[in-house]
């Protein structure tokens, strides 16, 4: 049986690489496309948590697993005495609805990306605004806004 557009488990290749035009963009909205060889962001934030997306099981998770990745990328970006207790107010304040648990295993999550961002991504001192992501039905299409190297 298969299942139905945006339900169901995530498909294993996730994203289709390939060039597409953005989506409808504001008039007066200025975009700045990454220079020639630059890695876009939406692969970067895509590869940064790769190792995490089997908890990603349907749309509403992976969406979680994305603000988890933003959240830790821009973390490790700052002092590291400043990091956990921004971690723990960015947290406590969110609208994800988990209760002291789920609080307690985005903390670990995070943490866990923090060092990842640190050990494997040091070199990338961009910083991640938003993403955009876009069910396409067989797969999805991540759209990510950064700041420039």
């Amino acid at each position: 049986m298969s299942a139905r557009r945006g339900q169901g488990k995530l498909p294993k290749r996730m994203f289709r690489r390939e060039k597409v035009s953005p989506p409808a963009i504001p008039p007066g909205t200025s975009v700045i496309y990454p220079k020639p060889g630059q890695q876009k962001m939406s692969e970067v934030l895509e590869d940064f948590i790769e190792p995490y997306r089997y908890q990603a099981t349907d749309e509403r998770s992976f969406r979680l697993l994305l603000n988890m990745g933003l959240l830790a990328w821009n973390v490790s970006q700052m002092p590291e005495e400043e990091r956990e207790p921004t971690i723990d107010r960015l947290l406590s304040e969110s609208t994800f609805g988990v209760d002291h648990e789920g609080w307690l295993a985005a903390k670990v999550l995070v943490e866990a990306l923090v060092r990842r961002k640190l050990e494997f991504f040091a070199d990338n001192h961009r910083l991640i605004y938003s993403f955009q992501l876009t069910n396409r039905g067989e797969d999805y299409h991540l759209s990510v806004a950064s700041t420039l190297e």
